[in-house]
């Protein structure tokens, strides 16, 4: 009785501390987190018994790439191409110039060239006025991504291209380097939580697993943090007081960073999560295809009229 009393106030007081730290978001659309399903399925042929062991990864990026897109419009071909190439050298060789171990790595890719219309109105005497096509103008796109070490480089990037009127920053690219290293540290951990369970197990149900028909799988999945940014809008309410600024202020749509829970997970590398990181998940499973043959047949008897046991016989 002591055990339980316990251990409802303690889910009690777990429910009113995490209710402190739920932030804003919370205030709108209920947050629900995937459940993160991976590959590693069932056979298809209904296993009686399923064993599976699951890890995640939070792995810190070591390298960036951040996408600016950069847009220019002139009167002719010529001047257009010349504008976009002086904008983008002087960033360059600003950029270049930065304090950055190793240097920043540049390259630009063409997106789009396009002439402009105008519209001109032509009258005429027996016939309603009508507009035609003139040519206004070339406009140029380009993308220029740069790739950095630090994270803290980006906004020291962002001041340099804002100089060259660069301003639009279309996303940011994560890269791990040692993810294979990651995944076969994922896989012994997985593999020796797998014992562990199968042992326990075994203990439970008084049989032996290698002796059945297994089967195994597994499967990796790798998320980045491009997939983990939500949409929120700041949380506001009326003034009781009556003003009118307070209703209506900060209300701007943004976006925060909601990476992977890791509730449903047997085991975590890296639990923390302070910045963005690549996140990899991995789960083998185990499975039983018939377990009554692990365990022994039991004999059927029926007590006859003369007080005999005899084996029950089938058809």
């Amino acid at each position: 009785m002591k055990y339980f009393l316990g251990l409802s106030l303690l889910c009690f007081f777990n429910t009113q501390l995490f209710a402190q730290v739920w932030g804003n978001s919370t205030y709108q659309t209920r947050v629900r987190y995937e459940e993160n399903n991976l590959a590693a399925g069932n056979s298809g042929t209904g296993a009686d018994i399923s064993i599976s062991a699951r890890g995640l990864a939070n792995v810190k990026a070591d390298a960036f790439v951040a996408v600016f897109s950069v847009s220019q419009v002139a009167n002719t071909p010529d001047e257009v191409h010349k504008l976009m190439q002086d904008r983008l050298n002087t960033a360059q060789e600003k950029l270049k110039a930065m304090s950055s171990q190793p240097a920043l790595k540049i390259h630009s890719d063409m997106i789009s060239f396009i002439a402009l219309y105008a519209y001109e109105k032509e009258t005429k005497i027996f016939s309603k006025d009508t507009y035609i096509e003139i040519p206004a103008g070339f406009e140029l796109k380009k993308n220029l991504h740069i790739e950095y070490q630090r994270p803290e480089e980006l906004d020291e990037i962002s001041i340099i291209l804002a100089q060259s009127e660069i301003f639009d920053l279309v996303r940011v690219d994560y890269f791990a380097q040692d993810l294979e290293k990651v995944k076969t540290e994922l896989m012994d951990r997985a593999l020796t939580k797998l014992e562990e369970k199968r042992a326990k197990i075994e203990k439970l149900m008084q049989l032996k697993l290698d002796t059945l028909n297994l089967s195994s799988s597994d499967a990796y999945r790798v998320v980045y943090p491009a997939e983990s940014y939500k949409s929120y809008q700041k949380y506001a309410t009326a003034s009781q007081y009556g003003s009118k600024s307070a209703a209506t202020a900060g209300q701007s749509i943004t976006l925060y960073y909601q990476p992977i829970i890791d509730k449903e997970f047997d085991f975590v590398i890296n639990p923390i999560v302070l910045e963005p990181v690549v996140q990899v998940m991995y789960e083998l499973k185990l499975e039983v295809q018939d377990a009554s043959y692990g365990r022994k047949k039991r004999e059927q008897l029926i007590l006859s009229p003369q007080g005999q046991l005899l084996p029950l016989s089938r058809p």
